[in-house]
C-alpha cells in the first residue's frame, strides 16, 4: 500500500506541475514510478515465495482440468507471441491446486519470456514411474548455459539484465519450493539456442 501512494503522489505531482517541469524532471519521476510498479512485483513474488509453506489441505487435482485453466489464464499472452502448446493426458496428483497453478505458469511464461525469434513451441509432457510422475515443460527458447542450471532455483539469481528480460529472479525458485513442498523434485535439461526442458516429479496418490 505505501507504494501504492508513493506511485500516485508522484504521478498526480507531474499531473498539475507538468508545465514547470523541464525533461530532467520528468524523467526522473519516470524512473520513480517504473522503480515503485517493480517494488510492487517483488513484493507480490516474496509473498507468493512466503506462502508456499502456509499450512494447506491437499486435495486431489485433476492436472489435466488444471493446466487448461492456466492456459485459458495465459491465453492473450500466448496469442501475442503465436505460441504453440501441446501437452499429454495429465494424470490425478495429490496437491494444493494454488501452488500447481503457480508452478505450471511460471513454467510457461518462462517458455513464453525466454523465446528465439521463431514463435515458442512448448510441450508440457509426463512420465510414469512406480512411486510418482514425472512432469515436464519443454519448450525451443534461447536456452540455458551447463553452469547457471543449479543456480537458476535460487532466489533473485538472474541470468539476463532486466533490459533484455523482465523479472526479479523469484519464479523458478517459487517453483523448486512448491515441487519440494509437495515431496518432488526439480531439475533442468538446456542447450544454448536450441530450448530447455524444465522437469519435475510428484509423489503418486496413495
Amino acid at each position: 500500500e505505501p507504494l501504492r501512494t508513493i506511485s500516485s503522489f508522484v504521478q498526480l505531482l507531474k499531473k498539475y506541475s507538468n508545465a514547470q517541469l523541464d525533461e530532467r524532471a520528468n524523467d526522473l519521476i519516470s524512473h520513480v514510478v517504473a522503480g515503485t510498479s517493480r517494488m510492487q512485483m517483488l513484493i507480490d513474488d516474496l509473498l507468493t515465495y512466503a506462502q508456499v509453506n502456509a499450512s494447506q489441505t491437499l486435495k486431489e487435482i485433476d492436472c489435466e482440468c488444471l493446466l487448461n485453466n492456466v492456459l485459458a489464464d495465459l491465453s492473450v499472452t500466448s496469442g501475442e507471441c503465436n505460441a504453440i502448446i501441446t501437452h499429454d493426458k495429465l494424470p490425478m496428483v495429490r496437491g494444493i491446486p494454488f501452488q500447481l497453478i503457480q508452478l505450471f505458469s511460471n513454467l510457461i511464461n518462462n517458455a513464453f519470456k525466454f523465446q528465439r525469434e521463431q514463435p515458442p513451441r512448448i510441450h508440457v509432457g509426463v512420465e510414469e514411474n512406480p512411486d510418482e510422475w514425472v512432469f515436464s515443460v519443454s519448450d525451443n527458447g534461447i536456452g540455458i548455459e551447463a553452469q547457471y542450471l543449479e543456480r537458476i532455483f535460487r532466489v533473485f539469481q538472474r541470468l539476463h539484465s532486466r533490459r533484455e528480460y523482465a523479472g526479479a529472479g523469484i519464479g523458478l525458485a517459487i517453483c523448486k519450493k512448491v515441487v519440494e513442498h509437495h515431496g518432488g523434485s526439480i531439475w533442468v535439461k538446456s542447450e544454448p539456442n536450441v530450448g530447455s526442458s524444465f522437469y519435475f516429479s510428484i509423489p503418486k496418490i496413495n
